[in-house]
């Protein structure tokens, strides 16, 4: 920017402003281009991000906003990252509109029939999709009916989920009970975790689900801003149809 514009932002006469960043470059914090005379950061800035995103743990900063989450809807909320078999709960709060249904840490969730799953396969490189899709068709699902059989419907599917921003599904890991999954990115456009919303279906009709989503969309966004991701910055995932399309011939 150059000094008029930071001045202004600041409300600083261009003097000040200038005292200040004549300071801030000496320190490293702020460094001027020699062709435009505007300012950006320095070295010494960039050195304080990435330590900064170093100590990042998406964990340990997603209690307290899905405890949040939870107050505010009244539905357990949890935190899924991956593992070696697909999706797994790292981070849980029950919720008061749950009844019996219990969801323990470590579960793992169906990849290719369960919102969270779907959330991970819209956004993941097909290398990393294509071992577990074989591991789940393998050992069978009993939820098959919720994701589509045809490669080309569930393309479509996941196709949808990154143009929306988000996954539901009528249940997640128990009859009867109702799902919103919406992903998080890191500061380089990587998904690295999902918020999964779950609740029964009496709670979670379709008009409810309306509500819920763009506030479990909120939470996701304020993490993955922490996490330093800019939205122009996202990165474009491969489709999903490829690890699809490559387990079926890997079995044929």
């Amino acid at each position: 920017m150059p000094l008029k514009q930071i001045a202004a932002a600041t409300r600083m006469s261009p003097s000040k402003a200038y005292v200040y960043l004549a300071t801030f470059i000496h320190e490293g914090i702020v460094a001027q281009d020699r062709d435009t005379g505007y300012y950006g950061l320095g070295n010494f800035s960039a050195q304080l991000g990435l330590a900064a995103l170093r100590q990042a743990d998406v964990v340990t900063m997603a209690k307290d906003e899905l405890s949040a989450l939870r107050d505010k809807t009244r539905c357990a909320t949890c935190l899924a990252i991956w593992a070696n078999r697909g999706p797994s709960i790292a981070l849980k709060f029950d919720g008061d509109r749950q009844g019996s249904f219990v969801i323990r840490l470590g579960h793992v969730l169906s990849l290719q029939h369960s919102a969270t799953g779907r959330v991970f396969m819209a956004y993941l490189p097909a290398t990393t999709l294509a071992p577990v899709i074989d591991w789940e068709n393998a050992a069978g699902s009993v939820d098959k009916a919720l994701f589509p059989r045809d490669t080309r419907a569930a393309k479509a599917d996941v196709g949808n989920i990154r143009k929306q921003g988000y996954s539901t599904t009528e249940h997640e890991g128990a009859n009867g009970f109702g799902a919103i999954s919406t992903p998080i990115f890191d500061y380089s456009g990587q998904m690295v975790a999902a918020i999964t919303l779950l609740g029964p279906k009496t709670i979670l009709t379709p008009e409810q689900q309306t509500a819920f989503i763009p506030v479990v969309q909120q939470t996701a966004q304020l993490l993955s801003s922490k996490l330093g991701h800019q939205r122009s910055l996202t990165v474009e995932a491969p489709a999903p149809a490829t690890p699809l399309r490559a387990a079926r011939q890997r079995r044929a």
